[in-house]
C-alpha cells in the first residue's frame, strides 16, 4: 500500500510540474510571436563578447568550507520570499535592534501559506485555506498580502488577490487568462491581452486604483521585473527566435536589447545593469549590459536570468550549472527535458569579480530557481527545480 501512495504521489508531481511550465511558459494561443514591433527604437543585433574579452575575476575556492544549508520544506513549493523583521533584545541593561531573516512561502499541491524562522529553524502555517495546484506566487511589501496564479477546472489562468489575516486567506479574483502579473513594493502590474497587442495596468495591492502603464503589440511577452520607473517588457523566449527586452519608463518604450535568440533577462531594481543569457550552438552564454556606459560585459559563467537574483544594485547571486547538457536553450530547460547540478556563486558587478560561495556535492544535486535573499544578504532560499522542495542557505 506504502508503495502505491508513493508511486501516485510521484505522478501527482510530475503533472504539477508539468502544468506550470505549459500555462506560464509554453502556453500561447497566438501564432509565433512578434519580436520585432513596428515602432520604438531599432538598433543592431546583440553580440555577447567572446571569451578572451572577459575581464571577470574567477575564484572557485567556496567562501563556505562547510555548508549551511537547511531543508526548510520537503513537499513542492509554488513562491517564496526572504523578509527582514526586526527586534528588541534586552542585555542585562541593553537593549539593542536585531535584525532576523524570516521566510514566507506557499505549499504547491494546497496553497497553504508558512513563514519559516531561520533563526529557530521553525516553520508555522498562516493560513490553511486550500487553492489546489498554485503555479506561480508573487509578493508585496506588505506581508500579509499575496497573488496566486492556478489554472481552474476550465483550463482558465486565474489570477487571486490574497490578504492573510486570522489563519484564512480572503480576498478577490482578477480577470481570467492574465498572460503575466509582477509585483513592486505594494504595487501590481497585470498584463490584459487586446486586439493590438498588450496591455499593462498598475493598481494598489488590492487591484485598486487602476492605471495605464504600457502599451504594446507583442503578444507573446514576460515581465520579469517592475518598478516605481519602468515595467521591463521581455519576448518569451525561444532558442531559434531573436528576442528583445524593452523598458516603458516615462511615459516612453525602449529597446533595450534585441536580436538576441533565446533572449532572457533579468534588470535590477535600478534599471541600469541587466543581466542576460543567449541561445547559441545548443548551448548557452550569458552577459551583462550596462545602460549607462552602453556596454556588454561577457560573464565568466553560464548563468540563466531565471536562476539568479540581484541582492544590492551591483551584486547577483546566480545557481550556476556546472555542466550545460546540449539542447535548445531556454525552452528545453523550461520543458524540463534537462535538469542542472548547480553551485551557488556571487558576481560583483562594481568589481568585476566571481565567487563560488558553495558547492552542494553532498546535499544535491539542485537546479535551483526562484532565489530570493534578504536585505542584508544574509539569508538566501532557492527552489529545486528537480522536486520542488524549499531550500534555505545562511551566507
Amino acid at each position: 500500500m506504502n508503495r502505491i501512495a508513493i508511486f501516485l504521489g510521484i505522478i501527482l508531481l510530475f503533472i504539477l510540474l508539468a502544468g506550470g511550465v505549459y500555462f506560464f511558459v509554453l502556453r500561447d494561443t497566438s501564432v509565433a510571436p512578434n519580436n520585432n514591433p513596428s515602432f520604438g527604437s531599432g538598433g543592431s543585433p546583440i553580440t555577447i563578447p567572446k571569451d578572451d574579452n572577459i575581464d571577470f575575476v574567477v575564484d572557485d575556492t567556496p567562501i563556505q568550507e562547510k555548508t549551511i544549508l537547511t531543508q526548510i520544506h520537503e513537499a513542492p513549493v509554488a513562491g517564496v520570499i526572504v523578509r527582514t523583521n526586526e527586534v528588541e533584545v534586552t542585555v542585562g541593561s541593553t537593549t539593542e535592534s536585531v535584525r532576523t531573516p524570516f521566510v514566507q512561502y506557499v505549499d504547491k499541491q494546497t496553497g497553504h501559506v508558512f513563514s519559516y524562522d531561520a533563526e529557530e529553524n521553525t516553520a508555522e502555517r498562516i493560513s490553511n485555506t486550500t487553492f489546489p495546484g498554485i503555479q506561480d506566487v508573487h509578493w508585496f511589501d506588505n506581508p500579509s498580502k499575496v497573488v496566486f496564479r492556478y489554472v481552474n477546472g476550465d483550463g482558465e489562468i486565474e489570477t487571486y488577490l490574497g490578504d492573510l489575516a486570522g489563519g484564512s486567506l480572503n480576498g478577490s479574483y482578477l480577470d481570467v487568462d492574465l498572460p503575466a502579473v509582477q509585483t513592486f513594493n505594494d504595487s501590481l502590474l497585470s498584463v490584459h491581452t487586446t486586439e493590438r497587442g498588450s496591455e499593462g495596468f498598475i493598481s494598489d495591492n488590492e487591484g485598486r486604483g487602476e492605471s495605464l502603464s504600457f502599451e504594446s503589440n507583442l503578444l507573446s511577452i514576460l515581465i520579469p521585473s517592475f518598478t516605481e520607473t519602468f515595467a521591463a517588457v521581455l519576448t518569451k523566449p525561444v532558442s531559434t527566435l531573436a528576442g528583445a527586452l524593452y523598458f516603458y519608463e516615462n511615459g516612453s518604450q525602449k529597446r533595450i536589447l534585441g536580436g538576441v535568440n533565446g533572449l532572457t533577462a533579468l534588470p535590477n531594481e535600478a534599471g541600469g545593469l541587466v543581466v542576460f543569457s543567449e541561445s547559441s550552438d545548443r548551448s548557452y552564454t550569458s552577459a551583462l549590459y550596462d545602460r549607462e556606459d552602453n556596454e556588454i560585459k561577457a560573464l565568466p559563467l553560464a548563468v540563466l536570468p531565471e536562476k539568479c537574483v540581484w541582492g544590492d544594485e551591483t551584486t547577483l547571486y546566480c545557481m550556476v550549472p556546472e555542466i550545460i547538457p546540449p539542447a535548445n536553450y531556454p525552452e528545453h530547460w523550461y520543458q524540463g527535458f534537462i535538469s542542472f547540478t548547480d553551485s551557488l556563486w556571487r558576481i560583483n558587478t562594481t568589481l568585476g569579480t566571481a565567487r563560488a560561495i558553495a558547492f552542494f556535492d553532498e546535499s544535491g544535486p539542485f537546479d535551483g530557481i526562484g532565489l530570493s535573499v534578504d536585505e542584508d544578504e544574509e539569508y538566501l532560499t532557492f527552489i529545486n527545480r528537480r522536486d520542488g522542495s524549499l531550500w534555505g542557505f545562511d551566507l
